[in-house]
């Protein structure tokens, strides 16, 4: 195991380095950001001495080790729109983003793993159609549309909820629930299918033939086994919403990173975007590690060397 994690370990730096490296050429894509400064008046003198200032008068490669160093240190430059660090405004933006994703993961697992149990087990009832029923629907609803349909009805016609911002508990319903809603249809999904294939293999029909009782092998047998899809999918959710949910955030005026990397990338904020991309790419190998963790946490039966 401990050979394991530090392979692991290994494999999440090279691939935090490579995407460094692509983050910060792709954020160069973008043009030169003293377009956003001068004017077709500004004089060459002018041009050049901002270019110094900006760092973009030496050669990229040396341009990329410096940032580079930096990041390592915290330090990812300034914001070119804010004037401002650029670690201090994800900083800034992490907490709104961390408490609608940690709110709408949670919302996803309470409503997709039991009713996708429930479908499973109850396979070919009405039961089983109606959960399949929400999982089609559920995927099938763009997300813009529907929070644009519950801001009409709850917040202009029955004023029930605030339509946007981040202010109160109240604010939280809407977006939670349009972040979660087609997670939890893809959460039920894979969990049916992957109870559906552990409730047919040989080991559980023995299990019931032996008289073991219904419940055992459902919530002891059948669903530990059928566990490794649904979490591999529920990190990689998780790691999704922390990086920001751009519709969501924009339909609700949501102040978190999602609209973050928008207003990088309209105002060609290059330090703020290769921030933000390098903190959604750690997310996600974390995210892949902590799964690789928990199979071995789950299934006895995998191995590591």
């Amino acid at each position: 195991m401990t050979t394991f994690l530090i392979r692991r370990a290994f494999t999440m730096v090279l691939v935090a380095f490579v995407v460094s490296i692509l983050v910060f050429g792709l954020a160069r894509v973008q043009g030169d950001p003293r377009y956003m400064y001068l004017s077709e008046y500004t004089t060459e003198e002018q041009w050049d001495d901002l270019g110094v200032i900006l760092g973009l008068d030496r050669p990229l490669h040396v341009q990329y080790f410096t940032w580079l160093g930096g990041a390592l240190r915290g330090d990812l430059g300034i914001s070119l729109r804010e004037s401002r660090p650029v670690a201090e405004s994800i900083a800034e933006r992490i907490p709104a983003t961390f408490q609608l994703a940690a709110a709408a993961w949670i919302f996803s697992i309470i409503v997709g793993w039991p009713l996708g149990v429930l479908s499973a087990v109850k396979r070919g009832t009405v039961m089983d159609y109606l959960g399949r029923g929400f999982a089609l629907f559920g995927q099938a609803i763009p997300a813009f549309w529907l929070g644009i349909v519950l801001i009409l009805l709850f917040a202009e016609y029955l004023q029930w909820l605030p339509s946007g911002r981040r202010e109160g508990w109240a604010h939280f319903i809407m977006p939670v629930f349009v972040l979660g809603w087609s997670t939890s249809a893809a959460q039920l999904r894979l969990m049916r299918s992957a109870m559906l294939e552990v409730l047919d293999s040989e080991y559980i029909k023995f299990a019931r033939a032996s008289g073991v009782s219904n419940s055992k092998v459902i919530y002891k047998y059948a669903l530990r086994n059928s566990l490794i899809p649904p979490i591999t999918l529920t990190f990689l959710l998780l790691a999704s919403f922390l990086t920001g949910t751009i519709v969501v955030e924009h339909i609700f005026a949501w102040p978190g990173l999602g609209r973050l990397a928008i207003e990088a990338v309209n105002q060609n904020d290059f330090p703020l975007i290769a921030g933000v991309v390098l903190f959604a790419t750690l997310a996600y190998v974390t995210a892949n590690f902590l799964v690789d963790i928990c199979y071995a946490l789950i299934d006895p039966r995998i191995q590591f060397s």
